[in-house]
């Protein structure tokens, strides 16, 4: 089914309206994307306001139509690409759960098995696998890497990944 003219600007005008709410919502609470920073995801949203702006402007030339008040709403300015909101808060969550893993009684009973395991024993339980979450969350902080400090948000897997390794590894012992 095509849509009307009408239909189609109103669609356009609806899309655009989200985006600027999404911009306005990444850029003052940062966004969940794993790799990008949060100005790369703002100025993507900024092109898709552009977007919807310009089909919007070309359809209601094209048929005389008046534009939707959307149109003149003022482009967001475009930001630096490294741009990332609320770094302190990321930050401080980051440390918060490096100081909780290196309270965890597990994580040093894993680290105490490094010369015990043979690379073939390492392989099968994860284990560098396991203490590279812990050592990225150290080289993240240390680099100021916000992006990767977000990634551990919720560091509960964490965790969970050190008790099962730990698990595994008795396992393995028996």
């Amino acid at each position: 089914m095509k849509l009307s003219a009408e239909e189609m600007i109103s669609s356009w005008a609806e899309q655009c309206r989200k985006s600027y709410e999404q911009w306005q919502s990444i850029f003052e609470n940062g966004c969940h994307d794993p790799f990008w920073e949060d100005g790369i995801n703002l100025n993507l949203v900024r092109n898709h306001i552009i977007y919807f702006q310009r089909q919007m402007n070309d359809l209601c030339e094209e048929i005389g139509y008046l534009k939707p008040e959307i149109c003149s709403r003022e482009i967001p300015k475009a930001v630096n690409p490294r741009y990332m909101a609320r770094t302190e808060e990321i930050e401080n969550q980051a440390r918060k759960l490096l100081v909780l893993i290196e309270q965890f009684d597990d994580y040093w009973k894993l680290v105490s098995f490094e010369d015990q395991l043979t690379d073939e024993q390492k392989t099968a339980v994860y284990y560098s696998v396991t203490l590279g979450y812990v050592n990225n969350l150290k080289n993240a902080i240390d680099s100021k890497d916000y992006v990767a400090m977000r990634r551990y948000r919720d560091g509960s897997w964490i965790l969970e990944s050190i008790s099962k390794c730990l698990e595994q590894i008795k396992r393995i012992q028996q």
